[in-house]
């Protein structure tokens, strides 16, 4: 049931999380830097099979610029709060448990109380094993950046949104917020090659409306 997945949310995440700053909001633990970038961390039920709760753990880099850019890409409105679609980076936090399907092994469960409390047990200590300060860390635009630059074989269990964004993409996003620079000039020049115009044009609007 629905309440016992939210008894098990609070147990398990609130003082980790709460400890080092994060707010929850829904099943959504978000934390924000003082430049307005979050990490977000949600839990999502999934379908019961029988008495077996299972649920995904779900961390996004969501940079603050994400709110312009689909302002004038898509329209969306401005001045909303950052959401887990607004990722620049995202990954599932993988269940050592017997995977849920041989494709999907992000999906973690448990059976009734006892369970749950083992379970508690282990995602807490696989946050506090340097995973979560190092999750932490990607609020560094210039770490962020760097796993951005890094080939995808490299990005261990991190993501980029290849579905909407590129590399060379998420660099022009991260880069412009700081003003005109030889990074960023380089990064234009390489989206103007492969014909990525819509994020120069977003880019370009960008520092007009900003100038530093």
């Amino acid at each position: 049931m629905a309440w016992q997945l939210d008894i098990f949310i609070n147990q398990t995440f609130n003082d980790l999380l709460g400890s080092r700053g994060f707010k929850k909001r829904g099943r959504t633990y978000r934390l924000t830097s003082p430049t307005g970038d979050q990490v977000l961390f949600n839990i999502s039920s999934n379908p019961r099979q029988g008495t077996v709760q299972y649920f995904v753990l779900t961390v996004a880099i969501a940079p603050i610029i994400m709110l312009d850019y689909y302002h004038h890409t898509l329209h969306s409105p401005l001045n909303r709060q950052l959401s887990m679609s607004d990722w620049i980076a995202t990954s599932h936090i993988a269940s050592p448990q017997k995977p849920y399907s041989t494709y999907v092994p992000m999906y973690w469960s448990f059976d009734g109380e006892a369970e749950s409390i083992e379970v508690s047990k282990m995602i807490q200590e696989r946050l506090s094993d340097g995973l979560l300060s190092r999750i932490i860390g990607l609020l560094d635009r210039r770490s962020l950046l760097a796993l951005a630059r890094q080939d995808r074989g490299n990005r261990c269990e991190w993501a980029l949104p290849w579905n909407r964004l590129n590399t060379i993409s998420a660099e022009i996003l991260l880069l412009v917020q700081d003003g005109q620079s030889d990074e960023l000039h380089a990064a234009m020049l390489e989206a103007e090659k492969k014909g990525f115009y819509e994020i120069i044009d977003w880019a370009n609007s960008y520092l007009g409306r900003h100038p530093h």
